[in-house]
């Protein structure tokens, strides 16, 4: 190439650059999302009906499936807790046997009546044992001596006695005593307690007229938990069968123990 032909293409350089440039701003005036359009393609799936009646079947089968995992799930946790509730009252009741077997049991089985030979007042000595297998401790007692008039036939069933002494007793934690177990009348234990108010004898006692009883409860602890015994004698001087005069015997209503 002559020097010429080098001059004009030099020349015509940016007559080029120009024409490029217009080129350039007539794309971008265009639409730009011709050029980036998604190009979106619709496509259906059709299955036969063996395929749908298959699928379904296959849908009922896992919904059984998951069904009777389901309940039987809940069949087992119900017999679980069942079990453990069967368990539970099983465990209870041997503990309730273990403690009514080792426990301490206070049981008064006697009174005898008798008299300050001062002033002639009631006092009645209770004698008790501890028949069970531990120590009774903080043993608190509350009595009360009455008199009421004899049955005309002596049947001391008729005299009717409510002892509810038990109900709200409570053990003296603080100055109560302990007791423990025997086995014989030669371990009982004696416990005196004077009428109050006072009760004084006179004719109609010494005649068997009017009937002394006495009732009442001791409250003691043993093996962390709360016994309690109920007690009631009444003092004849003759039984219905014409037996000898002097009896004690136990109350019809008011003998307790728990």
């Amino acid at each position: 190439m002559g020097f010429f032909e080098k001059l004009v293409a030099l020349l015509s350089i940016p007559k080029i650059l120009e024409n490029l440039t217009c080129a350039i701003r007539t794309a971008q005036k265009s639409d730009p999302t011709q050029s980036d359009r998604e190009i979106r393609v619709r496509a259906e799936v059709r299955f036969t009906d063996t395929e749908i009646a298959e699928r379904n079947s296959n849908q009922k089968e896992q919904t059984s499936i998951q069904r009777s995992i389901r309940n039987a799930a809940w069949f087992a946790s119900a017999a679980g807790i069942t079990y453990a509730g069967i368990s539970c009252n099983q465990w209870v009741e041997m503990k309730k046997q273990t403690v009514a077997a080792n426990r301490a049991w206070i049981s008064p089985f006697a009174a005898n009546l008798a008299a300050d030979p001062q002033i002639k007042r009631l006092q009645v000595e209770v004698l008790y044992l501890n028949v069970g297998k531990s120590p009774a401790q903080f043993l608190n007692w509350r009595a009360k001596i009455k008199v009421v008039p004899t049955p005309a036939d002596g049947d001391l069933s008729k005299i009717k006695i409510v002892n509810s002494y038990c109900d709200d007793l409570m053990p003296n934690d603080k100055t109560g005593g302990v007791n423990y177990p025997g086995t014989s009348r030669s371990d009982a234990f004696l416990k005196e307690f004077p009428s109050d108010p006072p009760i004084f004898v006179d004719d109609n006692l010494v005649q068997g007229k009017t009937t002394p009883y006495i009732y009442g409860c001791v409250a003691y602890r043993t093996l962390n938990i709360v016994g309690r015994s109920g007690f009631c004698f009444l003092f004849s001087k003759r039984k219905p069968d014409g037996g000898p005069e002097g009896v004690t015997a136990q109350c019809p209503i008011g003998d307790r123990a728990e």
